[in-house]
């Protein structure tokens, strides 16, 4: 395998869950880290938080130290238009983040899956007349319902970070997944 540099870019890390206990307390986003003792691994297939081929593995002798004074990108978000999403060919296995006015909502619904009940809800975005639905499950249902029962929801801009592009019921939608 060729080895190649790539500067200023994203890059997914991962840490197993038997291991957060050891980095939470040393990790809050915006700031810039050194790390060392890791691994580097080959990023999945499917659903990738960024497009850089590889990942950083978090083990227990992974050391974090804050490096202070440096300046980083403050916006984290990478907007893909919503035209190259319903008129292109996309690969659909890096998630995306996607900006657009509110045009509309659906009421909160279930549906069975194969572990019970899940509830779902859909909102529309347009973006110069570009519209896509995005479908929201688990708890993101509630915090959704909340905020458009809690506000006056004309010209709402809403940004959605970290989505998969996934047919729902034969449509394509964004999806957000609770963890639950």
């Amino acid at each position: 395998m060729e080895c190649q540099v790539i500067e200023g870019c994203k890059i997914h890390a991962s840490v197993r869950k038997t291991l957060i206990y050891r980095f939470q307390s040393l990790l809050s986003e915006g700031h810039v880290y050194q790390i060392s003792f890791f691994g580097v691994g080959e990023s999945g297939r499917d659903f990738r938080p960024t497009s850089h081929p590889f990942k950083i593995n978090f083990d227990i002798h992974t050391s974090v130290r804050l490096v202070p004074n440096e300046a980083i990108n403050l916006s984290p978000y990478n907007f893909v238009p919503i035209s190259n999403i319903m008129f292109k060919d996309l690969d659909t296995s890096f998630l995306i983040d996607v900006i657009g006015i509110l045009t509309g909502a659906s009421a909160e619904q279930e549906f069975e899956k194969d572990d019970g009940k899940q509830k779902i809800i859909t909102i529309e975005l347009d973006q110069d007349g570009a519209r896509v639905e995005c479908a929201f499950f688990g708890m993101y249902v509630d915090e959704v319902v909340g905020y458009l029962g809690s506000v006056d929801a004309t010209n709402v801009v809403v940004a959605v970070s970290c989505v998969k592009i996934k047919p729902f019921k034969g449509i394509i939608k964004f999806h957000l997944v609770s963890n639950n």
